[in-house]
């Protein structure tokens, strides 16, 4: 004969009040039983469609009554999950028998709760999974109760507390951007199903891996490790210890903490349990693992978590308090701009990291202070970085605290890193002997540098240039002359070649210049119509009368005179449009 384990747990203290008389009769107590009843939750249970449970009158010592709790109909049964509901202004619990029965081994857990008048009870097959279940009847257990009414301590839900539910807290946070990250593991003990309450029904997970060790890696133990509530390595009836003590706790979320030293810890804020659960439910290891990211810190801060129940009162925080160490981050320099142009310049390239803008003699003259052909006057563009700052008191300036320097091209240009000047290019027109020349002509790559850090700096390119040619086409390419129908639109195109160093040696760059050079148009005869885009270079024809002709012309730049190496000249082109 096999026993079925029973722990009968009482969560309230228990005692005979001076009204319970003991040398009441058998046959009064008889009559009283009437007012028991046993109640199945077929939701809970597993296998128990058919099943029905039962009180049967038992032998009873004096001046109590004994009732077995009888489950019939049993037909595949694994887990029965129920109360027996008593009156408990008349009757307390005094104690319990398991049954005698002769099957494989089970466990049983009864929990009294006088204050609902219930005493709630638990069965599972150990190992169900692996068996066919019970059929026919059984016997779980032997209640006794006596007359009179227990003293009754009214308990509401809980959080978790108590030796049973501690957990250690980790975190860390992010060196460039200062946020902060915590992480735990849950601490319900008991709670087998993970839905954040503790009650009878979570003997079935524990039945279901009684026995088993769990492993942290395998799959298949991770049920096992969920309903190791004790934390000792074992499913085993020591776990029916913690599940019993903790039965009534509900974990609905977690307070983060959080203050500059250890002793001053505020609530920052609180977070639903549901509303991050199940997507952090570690199926490896049956276990739930909580990760919380924060606002970023901006000093050295002190974290702990604290779970809260459905009232919002507190239950045991974390072992520990992590310290998380605030970085000063470094500055960065995101970028570098011009910034005493009187007109924006043309950009050839703005797209990546490094940027190339495009400077004409006119551009360049149209600076205060600079002028044009004088001998001796240095043409200067003030140049300024971009920096993402640290946040201490005194962050970096944009231009006066980093370090500046040409590292390509143009060996007639400087930039100058003295204090007040920092980061102002110049282009020189006279050499150290005085004489002229056109070094600063071509492209200059201009870097600022953070000190001390030679990769984290940034680049800007410019072109100082005179135009050798200009040709005017078609979108599609050629030279023209053109004929069209009267009301055809025309696309046009510019193309500039430009000489870094007045030396035919391949050192030339072409460019579309369509969008900033100035157009215009003749028509021969008078009084035809048409229209032009002066910016864009579309040719509109309509209204043209047939056998006119329209001259197009384009002038760079658009509004003064460019330099070609030392002589001033006007660079223009043109393509006829005939009118068919």
């Amino acid at each position: 004969m096999l026993k079925y384990t029973l722990i009968a747990i009482t969560l309230l203290a228990l005692a005979l009040l001076a009204s319970c008389d003991p040398h009441a009769s058998s046959s009064s107590m008889d009559n009283d039983r009437l007012a028991f009843s046993a109640t199945l939750d077929e939701q809970a249970s597993i296998g128990a469609a058919s099943a029905q449970v039962t009180l049967e009158p038992a032998a009873s010592a004096e001046g109590t009554l004994a009732l077995t709790l009888h489950a019939g109909q049993l037909s595949g049964t694994k887990a029965l999950i129920g109360s027996v509901e008593y009156d408990a202004r008349q009757f307390h619990l005094a104690g319990g028998l398991p049954a005698e029965l002769t099957s494989d081994d089970a466990l049983l857990l009864c929990v009294d709760k006088p204050a609902e008048g219930r005493v709630y009870f638990g069965w599972v097959l150990a190992n169900y999974d692996t068996k066919p279940g019970l059929s026919g009847d059984i016997e779980l257990c032997t209640l006794r109760f006596a007359s009179g009414a227990a003293e009754v301590v009214k308990v509401t839900a809980k959080a978790p507390q108590g030796g049973d539910n501690h957990f250690t807290l980790e975190g860390s946070s992010d060196p460039d951007t200062n946020i902060p990250t915590l992480t735990w593991l849950e601490a319900n003990a008991g709670d087998g199903d993970d839905n954040g309450e503790v009650n009878i029904s979570d003997i079935t997970p524990l039945g279901a891996s009684f026995g088993k060790t769990p492993s942290p890696t395998l799959p298949a133990d991770s049920q096992a490790r969920d309903a190791d509530y004790d934390k000792n390595g074992e499913v085993n009836i020591s776990d029916m210890t913690p599940l019993g003590r903790n039965l009534g706790t509900i974990l609905t979320g977690f307070v983060i903490l959080s203050g500059p030293t250890a002793g001053s810890l505020t609530e920052q804020l609180r977070f639903a349990r549901t509303t991050m659960f199940p997507g952090v439910l570690n199926a490896a290891s049956g276990e739930l693992t909580w990760v919380w990211t924060g606002p970023a810190i901006t000093s050295d801060t002190f974290f702990q978590v604290q779970p809260y129940d459905a009232t919002g009162a507190l239950g045991q925080a974390s072992d520990n308090t992590v310290q998380l160490i605030f970085n000063n981050p470094i500055p960065v320099i995101t970028g570098i701009d011009a910034v005493t142009f009187d007109e924006a310049p043309t950009w050839f390239d703005n797209v990546g990291t490094d940027y190339t803008i495009l400077l004409t003699e006119l551009s360049v003259d149209a600076i205060a202070g600079n002028a044009e052909n004088m001998p001796g006057v240095v043409e200067q563009l003030q140049l300024k970085g971009m920096v993402t700052t640290d946040q201490d008191p005194a962050p970096i300036d944009g231009s006066e605290n980093l370090v500046w320097y040409i590292s390509e091209g143009a060996g007639m240009a400087s930039v100058s890193n003295a204090p007040g000047t920092k980061g102002l290019l110049s282009f020189h027109w006279k050499d150290a002997q005085n004489n002229d020349v056109h070094g600063d002509r071509g492209r200059v790559v201009v870097e600022a540098q953070i000190p001390g850090n030679f990769n984290n700096k940034k680049s800007i390119a410019f072109v100082l240039m005179s135009i050798d040619s200009l040709v005017l086409e078609l979108t599609a390419g050629g030279g023209g002359p053109l004929a069209v129908n009267a009301g055809q639109t025309v696309p046009l195109k510019a193309t500039g070649t430009f000489d870094f160093d007045n030396v035919a040696n391949g050192n030339e760059y072409n460019a579309d210049l369509t969008s900033f050079v100035n157009w215009a148009a003749l028509v021969d005869p008078a009084g035809t119509s048409y229209s032009i885009n002066t910016n864009a270079g579309v040719l509109d024809t309509t209204g043209a009368t047939s056998g006119a002709q329209i001259r197009v012309t384009c002038e760079f730049p658009r509004t003064d005179n460019v330099t070609l190496f030392d002589d001033e000249k006007r660079v223009s082109n043109f393509l006829e449009v005939n009118i068919n």
